[in-house]
């Protein structure tokens, strides 16, 4: 969407909530069929890919999805693709010929965007 002064908009935040789920306790199916319907693998975060680990599902899954959206509006590409595997890693990289601060960089990478503990236990367990 754009506004009336020709600046984008963000919209679309119809699956973001404050509440915290604990897959066991919701069900592993129904919150499966939930993800699955309401997001979009590539802005997933890593314990909405493994159900099976019962991290608790809150609003860091919204600021993961947000931290892959802004290095997509960085880079016009998506962080970890449309790959499991990777967005389980928590392995990217920036282009070498990025134009942007260390500071967006740090940002970017900062605990709890692209980076949070369940990525973080995923590489250590490597």
């Amino acid at each position: 969407l754009i506004d009336e002064r020709q600046n984008f908009v963000l919209c679309d935040f119809g699956s973001a909530t404050s509440r915290v789920l604990l897959p066991s306790a919701h069900g592993l199916v129904r919150c499966k069929e939930e993800i699955e319907r309401y997001t979009t693998l590539a802005y997933r975060a890593p314990e909405l890919i493994d159900l099976y680990s019962n991290v608790p599902l809150g609003p860091q899954i919204d600021i993961w999805a947000m931290g892959c959206l802004l290095y997509c509006l960085c880079f016009a590409t998506l962080p970890f693709g449309d790959s499991a595997l990777a967005i389980q890693s928590g392995n990217y990289s920036l282009p070498d010929s990025s134009p942007y601060s260390e500071r967006l960089h740090k940002l970017i990478g900062k605990p709890t965007v692209i980076t949070h503990p369940p990525a973080s236990l995923a590489r250590s367990s490597h």
